[in-house]
């Protein structure tokens, strides 16, 4: 069987969860299959930050497929995939500017119907997610958004 988590716990930077429930991920992360974070929310788990985070929460969980969405890139957005050893996959793209909130909820069911009912490759389904989740933006908000899901 396969366990998709997505650990919410906090963005652009900071927790919204408290310490307690933080701490208490790790255990739910041992049990998964792939899990779904943005970035900040990988830098809380492990109390790094950037490519020593992913490589330290990766270290933990070697086996633990990973998506880390909300990388900042200058002007642009990166969603990188680890599926295995190495640097994994990478999608760029322009960022849209507009409210985060919600846009790792449309992510990730966004990315498990490409993934599950769809049978997208998880890397071609990360692409499509993370599109969806900019023209929800472009759009002018995710909750309606996810509405279509």
């Amino acid at each position: 069987s396969t366990v998709v988590v997505d650990p919410v716990s906090g963005d652009d930077g900071r927790a919204y969860v408290s310490a307690e429930l933080i701490a208490a991920w790790p255990r739910l992360l041992a049990r998964a299959t792939w899990a779904l974070p943005n970035l900040t929310e990988v830098e809380l788990f492990t109390g790094q930050t950037g490519e020593a985070a992913v490589a330290a929460l990766r270290a933990r969980w070697p086996e633990l497929k990973l998506i880390v969405t909300g990388w900042p890139a200058g002007d642009d957005v990166v969603t990188r995939l680890y599926d295995g050893p190495g640097e994994g996959e990478e999608h760029r793209q322009a960022r849209v500017a507009g409210s985060p909130s919600g846009t790792g909820d449309l992510f990730a069911a966004d990315w498990m119907r490409e993934v599950f009912l769809r049978g997208a490759m998880p890397a071609v389904a990360m692409a499509r997610a993370a599109e969806a989740v900019a023209r929800a933006l472009r759009a002018g908000g995710v909750g309606t958004a996810l509405g279509g899901v």
